[in-house]
Parts: structure tokens; sequence; C-alpha cells
């Protein structure tokens, strides 16, 4: 419950659809376990107060989460998981597998 009561004393609100999720008047924060995504259009003052509370790591621009990776370009965010699929073909030595498109072509 602490990051919970953190985020409310800086005036979020748990979202009603995914309580991982906390809203503010311009910040969102998406917990997932010990990572948090930050964003919004001014998320200095919310980054400062959790370094301030907690121990923190800033990695930057968001480039992977929870193995999905995370492309900004061109005013868009495209979210692969290109490099978990290659991570898990090379596991179990399938690199060389057939490829199948999705969805399947109709008949």
């Amino acid at each position: 419950m602490v990051f919970h009561e953190f985020a409310e004393r800086n005036g979020m609100k748990r979202s009603g659809n995914d309580f991982c999720l906390y809203i503010g008047d311009d910040v969102w924060l998406l917990l997932w376990v010990d990572d948090i995504i930050v964003t919004g259009p001014n998320t200095a003052k919310i980054i400062e107060k959790l370094e301030k509370e907690f121990t923190t790591k800033n990695l930057g621009q968001l480039k992977n989460f929870l193995g999905m990776d995370v492309i900004n370009k061109e005013n868009m965010i495209y979210i692969t998981q290109t490099t978990l699929i290659e991570k898990i073909l090379k596991k179990f030595k399938m690199t060389d597998c057939k490829e199948a498109l999705t969805p399947p072509k109709q008949h």
C-alpha cells in the first residue's frame, strides 16, 4: 500500500479499469511490481517526488517494458514483441522455423 498512499498524497487516482494505472491531472503512472512508466506532458515534478520517497533508477526514454519493445517514431508509438519472440525462438532452437501469417489468410 505504500505506493498507493504516495499516489493519493500526490493527487492521483487509481483507475477503476486497471489497478496498476494511476491518473493525475497531467501525468499517468503505470506500475508493475517494481517497474513504473511515468508519462504525460509534465512528468518532472512527480519524478522528483518519486526519487525523494523511493529508491529509483531513471532509464530515460521508454524502450522496453515487460518484454515489449516500445518504438517512438514520427509522433506514433509502436509496441512490438519482436525481441521477446526472437528470444523464445532461440531458447527452443526454432530460429529456422517457417513463419505463419497472422491472422491466417481467409478461404
